[in-house]
């Protein structure tokens, strides 16, 4: 997914707190939206296998057999996953912890230079992946819903608290460059061990003024043993072809998208990303 329109939010949440958190820059007019499920526990139980990757769950929409609930939302896809692993609030930073105590249940977004600066905030880590932190960091602005510039960095993080400010969920983009100079987009999202539910992402995209032309999906098992769910997309709008990628790792979902106008260089690319994870 482009990096322009996008942001993933927990089940959770109410809804008037993702209106209000910022989102990166429109350049297009390809709108990703961010959705709430307020029954997420029977999500889970509703959402057919079509990729199982030991509790990773990923289910794709498209118009034809589209969610009951989003009939008069006009998407073109939606994407549901699920991880039900939990991070515990003592595996994360005093910072971090503190920051989310004092922000209370207002949503905050937290700019960063480097994967290694969100991994070092947090006090955690979410990826042993080569290609990624070797990649070079690309600053993508985000501005909030008055158009004002809130952040303008390679890396975004929201620490996700309830009404009573308890941290309960964990947020995050980060765009980079790869060696062979291809520009990588990534979202990583995790629930804490006070979440109730499984720390689920759900995404609708919508071409306005275009159409999904084809769309496939594969279940990948890379070098190392994990399991991946791999995702094709070809729209109207250009004919480019978008190939995202979700993989678990140490409790946070991970999802990688890179956008080309060829299928096989952004597959390759996925692939061999995956294939770096340990």
């Amino acid at each position: 997914m482009r990096p322009e329109q996008i942001h993933e939010a927990m089940c959770h949440l109410e809804p008037q707190l993702v209106e209000e958190a910022a989102r990166p820059v429109q350049r297009g007019k390809k709108r990703l939206r961010p959705f709430l499920i307020a029954a997420c526990l029977s999500l889970v139980i509703a959402i057919p296998a079509m990729a199982a990757a030991g509790n990773l769950l990923v289910k794709v929409y498209n118009r034809s057999n589209m969610p009951e609930h989003l009939a008069g939302q006009e998407l073109d896809a939606y994407y549901e996953a699920v991880n039900p692993e939990k991070i515990p609030l003592a595996s994360l930073s005093e910072e971090a912890r503190q920051d989310a105590a004092e922000q209370g249940d207002v949503l905050v977004h937290h700019g960063f230079d480097s994967w290694d600066a969100i991994e070092d905030y947090l006090g955690i880590n979410i990826l042993d992946n080569e290609v990624i932190t070797n990649a070079r960091p690309r600053a993508v602005k985000v501005m909030d819903q008055d158009g004002q510039v809130v952040l303008n960095t390679p890396g975004s993080l929201m620490l996700v608290t309830d009404p009573d400010g308890q941290l309960i969920g964990i947020n995050g983009s980060y765009y980079c460059v790869t060696a062979t100079g291809k520009a990588i987009e990534l979202y990583v999202m995790a629930a804490t061990e006070l979440n109730e539910h499984d720390s689920s992402g759900s995404l609708g995209v919508d071409f306005e003024g275009g159409t999904i032309l084809h769309q496939t999906s594969e279940v990948f098992q890379t070098e190392s043993g994990h399991s991946c769910t791999i995702v094709r997309t070809k729209d109207s709008l250009g004919e480019t072809w978008t190939v995202d990628a979700w993989i678990l790792q140490h409790g946070f979902t991970v999802r990688l998208s890179l956008t080309s106008q060829s299928e096989t260089s952004a597959d390759l690319t996925i692939k061999e990303i995956l294939n770096a994870f340990e």
